[in-house]
């Protein structure tokens, strides 16, 4: 899958605007953990507790998670996800 950032969370993952995403995840929720793993300073920007942060916006394939099932969307390994600070979001 790939994985698109957004504003100013682009530094946090070193300036990436994108990555490809080869590890399956199943959900939302463990894609989030592995990039906040691979990328530390991201972290603590996805997450406030165990839940998203309220400043982040996640869309996959163009539809904000709020109108799927949250952090429990399925995600296919064709599925294009989108990271926004809500700042960026327009």
């Amino acid at each position: 899958m790939t994985v698109k950032y957004f504003g100013d969370i682009r530094p946090l993952v070193g300036g990436r605007k994108a990555e490809e995403w080869r590890q399956p995840e199943p959900e939302v929720r463990s894609l989030l953990k592995a990039l906040g793993k691979r990328h530390p300073a991201l972290e603590n920007r996805l997450w406030e507790g165990d839940q998203l942060s309220s400043t982040m916006i996640i869309l996959v394939n163009g539809r904000s998670i709020d109108f799927l099932n949250g952090i429990k969307t399925s995600l296919q390994p064709d599925d294009l996800v989108d990271v926004f600070p809500v700042e960026a979001g327009g």
